[in-house]
């Protein structure tokens, strides 16, 4: 039985390379196809003004600075960032990086130091102030992929079967939702008084969903526990408030059937080359009778 032991141990061996290799190719390909239909998201272009914060960038080497809007005073500042990647010794890494936000008046916002824990991670959290200054300033020694957002009590609101209402002037903002919930789907749907885009990011600034046109009433889905950031983007040249009611709904995960085909595919090869190998052995003993 040296025969069938070697087919399944090698069938054993393809099965867990084609789980992962189409595991990532479905997480690739749904990446790319994101970002092709994106009309907001491109991290590697420059940011011009603050609400530009709300979707994620790319920041390398350098200061720089921004105008902070006056509604941003009332709200309390929430971001995420990911140091950027590279492989060392075939294990990837985070790119030694030092980040620093601060305002005019010189209140640290944020800072975070990748020369000590080198990991290529998203870590999201929140300031306990709302800003006080009129500017704040950006100060990268490395790379990093920054997004900003607010945060506020919707989150709980939303998550006990509530409905949040936000009023906003800007042309962009992001909420931050701060949970853990890696068991289900979450959707967001919302309905606005105005056209809106929606867009959802991940803690690690990743697009994982988002509305492919303006719309007043429309949702966009979690598919795994992300701590995300929920951006509403209005068309541009739309001026005035716009406001956004939104809330969220839940849905167990449904499990993929490709696994389980390729587990049945696998259990046939094997089978089929046990029948043979017994059929052989049958034909043999048969012959040496003979």
């Amino acid at each position: 039985m040296k025969i069938v032991s070697i087919i399944a141990f090698a069938c054993t061996i393809l099965l867990l390379f084609s789980l992962i290799n189409i595991s990532n190719l479905n997480v690739e390909s749904n990446k790319d196809a994101l970002a092709k239909s994106a009309d907001f998201y491109n991290p590697n272009t420059p940011p011009k003004t603050f609400e530009d914060l709300f979707l994620p960038h790319w920041f390398e080497n350098g200061t720089f600075t921004f105008n902070v809007p006056q509604y941003m005073h009332h709200f309390k500042l929430a971001g995420t960032f990911e140091w950027a990647p590279y492989y060392h010794y075939g294990a990837q890494k985070g790119r030694p990086a030092i980040l620093n936000v601060t305002d005019n008046y010189g209140n640290v916002v944020w800072h975070a130091n990748n020369t000590i824990y080198n990991q290529p991670i998203g870590a999201s959290g929140r300031s306990k102030t709302p800003i006080k200054g009129d500017k704040i300033f950006i100060r990268v020694k490395g790379k990093v992929l920054l997004q900003f957002g607010i945060w506020g009590d919707w989150t709980e609101n939303i998550l006990n079967g509530g409905i949040y209402s936000l009023t906003f002037n800007a042309g962009k903002i992001a909420l931050y939702m701060d949970y853990y919930n890696p068991t289900n789907l979450n959707t967001f749907y919302f309905k606005s008084s105005q056209p809106v885009y929606a867009y959802l990011f991940d803690a690690e600034g990743r697009l994982i969903d988002h509305t492919e046109k303006p719309v007043k009433e429309g949702s966009v889905t979690e598919p795994y526990d992300a701590s995300p950031f929920l951006t509403f983007i209005r068309p541009n040249g739309e001026n005035g408030n716009v406001t956004v009611q939104f809330w969220v709904g839940y849905e167990e995960k449904k499990s993929s059937p490709t696994g389980a085909f390729i587990v049945i595919g696998i259990l046939v090869v094997i089978a089929v080359a046990m029948y043979i190998y017994a059929k052989r052995a049958v034909y043999e003993k048969r012959r040496k009778r003979r």
